[in-house]
């Protein structure tokens, strides 16, 4: 083994335990009725929150399409990763020490990148129409967590495709159906009640607020360790 999948699997496992850590806390935390309750609200039943659906939906999903597609404001978006790869000579191909870990980097091509851009096309596709229930938000969030690991890689220190990426994960966890989905027409004039996609269980998460909290979260506290970092290494003369 090399020393850098190593030093990748040392960064897992500190991440790991440090996630373990901090559950540990919470799960003391939440021994706590007061606590219980606050932390549930605050994740699960936060009623300010937007619901994702209809015009938002399609508005969010397009808008995400095209910044991740042909971005002119900021360079290298995460769905040209294959031409990325193609240009790049071998010997300085790399990926984001994560991905490197779950898909080792022998197994990387541009043929199988564009096998997975056209995946991800399909899945914001099917996202905005509200089409196969949260088939298309998976699709779409895993292909984008893929295409951003190659291409951040090829981009100096930067979290400028941070809040996009994880955006579209945490959407996978957001209930896309409603009545100006395609899911519900076809519900409504073909398949009745027993078309699969049309409502989740009542306990599944895709009924709560988790999705859009984690967007919310994740984007403000990128925003404030971002300005902290800049600060950390300003140099006032």
């Amino acid at each position: 083994m090399s020393c850098a999948p190593r030093g990748n699997l040392l960064k897992l496992l500190v991440a790991v335990i440090f996630s373990l850590v901090t559950s540990c806390l919470l799960i003391i935390s939440c021994g706590f009725p007061v606590v219980h309750e606050f932390l549930f609200r605050f994740w699960f039943q936060d009623e300010r929150l937007p619901q994702i659906s209809g015009v938002l939906r399609f508005t969010l999903y397009y808008l995400l399409l095209r910044l991740m597609e042909t971005s002119t404001l900021v360079r290298l978006p995460p769905l040209q990763a294959p031409e990325l790869w193609e240009t790049t000579i071998p010997k300085f191909r790399k990926v984001e020490p994560v991905l490197e870990i779950l898909v080792p980097i022998r197994y990387i091509t541009s043929r199988r990148l564009k096998l997975v851009r056209n995946l991800t096309r399909l899945g914001y596709v099917m996202s905005a129409l509200g089409f196969c229930g949260q088939i298309g938000p998976i699709l779409a969030g895993v292909g984008t967590f893929v295409l951003e690991g190659v291409s951040q890689a090829f981009i100096p220190d930067s979290h400028r495709w941070y809040v996009p990426t994880w955006t579209v994960l945490a959407l996978m966890l957001c209930h896309c159906v409603d009545k100006l989905s395609v899911d519900s027409f076809l519900a409504t004039h073909f398949f009745g009640e027993s078309y699969p996609f049309l409502t989740p269980p009542p306990t599944s998460l895709l009924r709560t607020k988790l999705g859009q909290k984690i967007v919310l979260v994740y984007s403000m506290s990128t925003l404030f360790f971002g300005k902290a970092h800049i600060l950390m290494h300003l140099k006032i003369p």
